[in-house]
């Protein structure tokens, strides 16, 4: 993750996959707590899209929400963040 933070201004696209697994490893611990993390993560790789000029995050926030729709407390952190 270190390094990841480290490759986020300049190469932002690149750094996304990273982000993108450790928020699958949160979201597996099942806890409000690893839940909250993995939104803040996921707001970090709506920046790194918007940075690397691409519109991959859509799909990828229609991906979570739909592979983890049975974890109402993720789903609820999500929408507060006003992602649908």
């Amino acid at each position: 993750m270190t390094l990841a933070r480290a490759r986020d201004a300049d190469h932002p696209a690149d750094t996304i996959p990273v982000y993108e697994r450790a928020v699958e490893d949160h979201i597996d611990k099942k806890n409000a707590k690893a839940y909250g993390e993995a939104v803040k993560l996921m707001a970090r790789i709506e920046r790194l899209h918007e940075a690397a000029s691409d519109d991959a995050w859509p799909p990828y926030l229609t991906n979570v929400t739909t592979r983890h729709r049975a974890k109402r407390s993720l789903i609820a952190k999500i929408h507060d963040k006003g992602w649908k």
